[in-house]
């Protein structure tokens, strides 16, 4: 189950990198949007094309950690571990594309982009071809470099 402080971090931010590893152990990163978030799981859409080794991984295992980021900035992170308990087709339209982090997605686009080019940039994002992944929670970790770093925050091994 996630705190409420880790909740709060999550909704406030666009993207995270959702890692999922094959029978062998290998891993693949796959950037991914943040959809929604309770204490017991994270939707995650995953673009098509960034889901390299996606549906083998979580069919060998379906371990699968995500980590989120908080830069520019003070560079907070934290690690959530869990599974993958379903992973829907690719498609186009996802109704829990992360509207909720319009805003935060958009301002952290005018930092590489001008102002006027953030909300087109998003709204193109949100017609790519997409996996909904749901990421049932098992532990999560503070991942902020520093003495706490790799700490738990919540949970337990499996």
């Amino acid at each position: 189950m996630l705190s409420e402080g880790t909740i709060e971090f999550l909704r406030s931010r666009p993207i995270g990198m959702l890692c999922t590893r094959d029978s062998q152990n290998r891993p693949a990163e796959h950037e991914c949007y943040l959809a929604d978030i309770t204490a017991g799981r994270v939707i995650a859409l995953v673009p098509e094309h960034l889901a390299r080794n996606l549906k083998e991984n979580v069919a060998d295992n379906g371990d699968a950690a995500l980590v989120v980021s908080r830069q520019p900035g003070d560079h907070r992170s934290v690690q959530v571990k869990g599974r993958i308990t379903d992973l829907g087709e690719a498609r186009q339209r996802h109704d829990e594309f992360p509207m909720m982090a319009r805003e935060g997605f958009v301002q952290w686009l005018s930092a590489v982009m001008s102002d006027a080019e953030a909300p087109a940039a998003f709204d193109r994002m949100s017609r790519q071809s997409m996996f909904r992944v749901q990421l049932d929670v098992r532990q999560e970790f503070n991942q902020t470099p520093g003495p706490n770093a790799g700490r738990a925050i919540s949970g337990s091994d499996p």
